[in-house]
C-alpha cells in the first residue's frame, strides 16, 4: 500500500513538473512571437508649402505680366511645385543605422497608407518622394542612416531638378502587443528660381541663363545642405507667345543661410558679341519657395534690375573661358 502511495505521489510530481514546463514554454514561445512583429499601418502625406502664388502675383502682377505668370505657373505646377508624389522609398534603420527594411512603392497620389511588416524595435524612418524622375538627383548610401543623402550630378553645368522631391525622417517606435498606427508628413527639399526679362525696343540673337551658389547635397537624417561644389545650373525656357518677354526657371537645392547666391545671364548682340550680366540675390533661396527676379533689358545686353534686393554686375563683350564657363 506505501509502495502504491509513492508511485502515486512521483506521478503527480512529475506531472505537475510537464504541465508546468509546458506553461513556461508556451509563454517563452508567444513572447518570442510577440516580439517577432507585425504588419502595421503607415500613413503618408505630402504636405506643399510653397509661396508660389504669393510670388506670382507681387512680382507678375501687371496685365502684360499676366501671360509670363500663366506660362510660368503652368511650368512649375508640373512637376515642381505639385503635392503629388509619383514614387516612394520607404527606409527602415535601426538603432545601429542599418537598413533593416526598404520599400519602394508607386505611389501616384498625394497620399496613401501601407502596410508593412516591422519587427518589435525602435526605427529611425527615412522617406522620399519622386526621386525616380529626379533626372540630375540621386540617392546614395542609402545602407545607412547617417549617409543617406540626395547628390545632385557632378558636372560644370547640369539640367535642373526635373521633380519636386519630397522627404521626411521620423522615429518609428515598434511596440510589442499593442495596434499602431502611424503618419509620415513630407516636405519639399528642393526650391525654384526664375527669370523675366523685357526686351521692348532690343534685339538680341539669344539669352543663356544660369543658377549658381546653392546647394549640391541633402543630409536625409538630418534635413542639411552642402555646398561644396560651384555647379552651375542650366535654367529651362518658358515660351510666351505674342510678348517681348524672356520667361526662364531652374529647379536645384537651396542656397546657404547667407543668401548671396546668384543667377548669370549672357546676352548675345546681333553683332556676336556676349554681355555678362551676374545677379546676386541677398535673400536666401529656401526649399518649396519660388524666387521671381524681374528686368528690363538696355542698351549693349545690360539689364537693369526691377526686383529689389537683387544687385547686378555687368561685363561687357565677355569672353568664354574666365573663371567662370558655363557649357553654352
Amino acid at each position: 500500500m506505501l509502495h502504491t502511495l509513492k508511485k502515486s505521489a512521483v506521478w503527480l510530481s512529475l506531472l505537475f513538473i510537464g504541465t508546468s514546463m509546458s506553461s513556461c514554454i508556451c509563454d517563452l514561445i508567444q513572447e518570442d512571437l510577440d516580439n517577432c512583429g507585425k504588419d502595421y499601418t503607415i500613413n503618408y502625406t505630402l504636405r506643399l508649402i510653397t509661396n508660389i502664388e504669393t510670388e506670382l502675383n507681387t512680382v507678375l502682377y501687371s496685365d502684360a505680366d499676366q501671360p509670363v505668370a500663366d506660362e510660368l505657373r503652368k511650368a512649375l505646377t508640373q512637376n515642381i511645385f505639385r503635392d503629388y508624389a509619383a514614387d516612394v522609398n520607404l527606409s527602415f534603420y535601426g538603432d545601429d543605422e542599418e537598413l533593416a527594411r526598404q520599400e519602394i512603392e508607386q505611389m501616384n497620389a498625394n497620399q496613401a497608407t501601407y502596410t508593412i511588416y516591422l519587427p518589435v524595435q525602435k526605427y529611425n524612418h527615412l522617406a522620399l518622394a519622386n526621386i525616380a524622375g529626379a533626372n540630375t538627383v540621386s540617392l546614395q548610401g542609402d545602407d545607412k542612416t547617417s549617409t543617406s543623402k540626395l547628390v545632385q550630378q557632378r558636372g560644370d553645368t547640369i539640367d535642373s531638378h526635373a521633380t519636386g522631391l519630397f522627404t521626411a525622417r521620423q522615429t518609428i517606435d515598434v511596440q510589442a502587443n499593442q495596434d499602431q498606427d502611424f503618419l509620415v508628413p513630407l516636405y519639399m527639399a528642393n526650391s525654384a528660381a526664375a527669370i523675366v526679362i523685357d526686351t521692348t525696343g532690343y534685339r538680341v540673337r539669344d539669352v543663356r541663363t544660369y543658377i549658381n551658389k546653392v546647394g549640391d547635397s541633402f543630409a536625409m537624417s538630418d534635413s542639411t545642405y552642402t555646398y561644396n561644389t560651384n555647379t552651375i545650373i542650366r535654367m529651362n525656357d518658358v515660351p510666351v507667345p505674342g510678348t517681348t518677354k524672356i520667361c526662364r526657371y531652374g529647379v536645384c537645392f537651396p542656397s546657404s543661410d547667407e543668401g548671396d547666391w546668384e543667377i548669370h545671364c549672357y546676352v548675345t548682340l546681333d553683332d556676336g558679341t556676349i554681355t555678362e550680366n551676374i545677379l546676386t540675390v541677398s535673400a536666401p533661396l529656401q526649399a518649396g519657395q519660388l524666387k521671381i527676379i524681374n528686368v528690363k533689358l538696355s542698351n549693349n545686353g545690360v539689364f537693369e534690375v526691377i526686383t529689389a534686393d537683387v544687385g547686378a554686375t555687368v561685363t561687357l563683350n565677355w569672353k568664354p573661358g574666365g573663371t567662370y564657363n558655363p557649357s553654352f
